[in-house]
């Protein structure tokens, strides 16, 4: 071959490799979507605020405006205890919405990423 067309070939070779690295990295900021299955996960069991700040890993603005949002489209209800603290709970539509946002996830991670996927092991080491 000649060595034009190896280094060029050697290039796109690293490129493709990159970008596998780059796919197969786990994501290092959370998108909307994600923050918010966090949250709906944080309240499947009763939960209150300081809960929810330490499970969905957000800060205290964040889960202000969250709830918020997520009271308003009912995806979770606020329950009020005998000493009236205020917690949350996942509503029969939030759960369907992180049901459904884990099936997504579930279908399109390993099309992302191939290389994740369990390979059955070859040869004599079973």
């Amino acid at each position: 071959m000649l060595p034009a067309l190896q280094t060029e070939e050697r290039a796109q070779h690293q490129q493709q490799a990159a970008l596998r690295s780059k796919l197969a990295a786990p994501a290092k900021n959370r998108g909307r979507l994600d923050v918010v299955a966090d949250v709906l996960e944080a309240c499947s069991a009763t939960a209150t605020k300081n809960t929810i700040l330490i499970r969905a890993n957000v800060n205290s603005v964040t889960a202000t405006y969250l709830l918020a949002q997520l009271m308003d489209t009912r995806l979770i209800d606020t329950v009020v205890d005998e000493e009236n603290r205020v917690s949350y709970i996942t509503t029969k539509q939030g759960a369907a919405f992180l049901d459904s946002y884990r099936s997504l996830v579930g279908m399109l991670t390993p099309a992302l990423v191939p290389e994740t996927r369990v390979r059955e092991p070859v040869g004599l080491f079973l």
